[in-house]
């Protein structure tokens, strides 16, 4: 069970690095781009 549990967790620390990521070229190339993604955030953590 504490394998698995930890694989998830890795799992979930890459594909939080790869949005992380994301971000950062969209803060680079269009920073304008980026307050459309906050408010997508901000709207699946209401829906959430």
């Amino acid at each position: 069970i504490c394998d698995t549990n930890q694989e998830n967790i890795l799992e979930m620390i890459q594909e939080f690095r790869n949005y992380l990521g994301v971000i950062e070229d969209k803060l680079k190339n269009k920073p304008n781009s980026l307050k459309e993604e906050f408010q997508k955030a901000s709207k699946l953590r209401e829906f959430l």
